[in-house]
């Protein structure tokens, strides 16, 4: 692209413009399936379906979360080792297979432990996503894991630490025909404060 400045006034305008065409042609057109390939931190949050038989049943009103380390190849495969929350009941998975596929304009999908449509960030650095399993709906962060040879000695120092979740409230009496008991969830946020150290 060429960009012509001819009078001062307009000098400021057509160099962003100029530049803005140049950084659109610059990332236009730079992912692939290669832009993913490392091991990754990954988090998902987000509302799954209640077991069969169960009064909610094919409503998306099962709080669940997980954590755990990705893997890609570069080539359109990736393996994920996790930990899973599904109202409070502890699962969790190891090396569990999956296919991707990445667009020239870094938007893609992921099949595997979950289907997600995802966009590819910062040169493959991160990933974000959204669950597309019928019944749920979740939030997919993913970055990629810098450190090596990890142990408790790698935390150290100080860190602002925010946890945020959801809880069953109960009355603790028993539910009397007629339906006045009260079952529901309640929301929480902690913020906490300290220092780790070796």
């Amino acid at each position: 692209m060429t960009c012509k400045i001819s009078k001062p006034p307009f000098v400021i305008v057509l160099f962003g413009v100029c530049l803005f065409a140049a950084q659109g042609s610059l990332y236009a057109g730079s992912c692939s399936n290669a832009t993913l390939n490392g091991t990754y931190a990954v988090t998902l949050a987000g509302w799954g379906t209640p077991p069969p038989k169960t009064a909610t049943e094919g409503k998306s009103s099962i709080p669940i979360a997980v954590v755990g380390l990705s893997t890609f190849d570069g080539a359109g495969t990736w393996t994920s080792s996790f930990t899973y929350s599904h109202n409070g009941d502890i699962s969790s998975g190891t090396a569990v297979p999956g296919v991707y596929s990445i667009n020239s304009d870094c938007t893609g999908s992921l099949t595997g432990v979950g289907d997600f449509a995802i966009v590819v960030l910062n040169g493959g650095s991160e990933i974000t996503g959204v669950g597309t399993d019928k019944d749920a709906t979740s939030i997919l962060d993913a970055r990629v894991q810098n450190a090596t040879g990890c142990s408790t000695a790698s935390l150290s120092g100080t860190y602002s630490i925010t946890l945020a979740g959801f809880g069953t409230s109960f009355s603790g009496k028993p539910q009397r025909s007629g339906g006045s008991g009260r079952t529901g969830h309640v929301e929480w946020e902690w913020k906490l404060y300290g220092q780790f150290h070796k």
